[in-house]
């Protein structure tokens, strides 16, 4: 991959970290509040994830020929948190549905682009953790539904906040290559 292709995503990368951050943070200190809005905190989370997944696939669109990839990322991320604004009222156990699906396919995602896009790429092993974090957490979402739900908000959070923080690191990483 060409590397101005690739120093494309860092600032959408950054982005998704900054906003990942600020969403842990809400559900790390605002638990039981959270527990009444968390449909709509993480709709919105899932829409501007969308939203900025497709903003970068459009700026390497030019240079790169898997752009596709996140623009089908962005693409899910939006029908995703337009299914949870258009059933606000939706059960704890369905959002734990849509919340697994949506984790499994992003850690799929990532998985698939630190193994064929950054093969040579320092932040690799960074986006591969998350990937396979984001499957783990996802597959614990499908069988233990009925877990806790401040024990799932609290992961959701941890995960979220640790994602961040690698997107943030691996965007600035690979928007500073030399």
């Amino acid at each position: 991959m060409a590397k101005n292709a690739l120093q494309k995503y860092g600032t959408p990368m950054i982005t998704r970290g900054i906003i990942g951050i600020l969403f842990a943070l809400l559900l790390l200190f605002w638990t039981k509040e959270v527990l009444e809005v968390l449909v709509f905190i993480f709709g919105f989370f899932v829409l501007l994830d969308g939203i900025v997944s497709i903003i970068g696939a459009f700026g390497a669109k030019g240079e790169h020929e898997e752009w596709w990839i996140y623009l089908l990322r962005g693409i899910i991320g939006i029908i995703v948190g337009v299914l949870i604004f258009t059933w606000p009222g939706v059960t704890a156990l369905v959002l734990i549905y849509f919340i697994a699906i949506w984790t499994i396919l992003m850690g799929a995602f990532e998985l698939w682009l630190s193994s064929k896009i950054l093969k040579d790429t320092a932040g690799k092993g960074i986006l591969t953790v998350v990937g396979i974090v984001s499957i783990v957490i996802g597959l614990f979402f499908v069988i233990a539904p009925y877990s806790s739900i401040i024990t799932v908000t609290w992961l959701i959070g941890l995960f979220v906040l640790i994602s961040g923080i690698s997107l943030i690191v691996f965007g600035t990483q690979i928007k500073n290559l030399k």
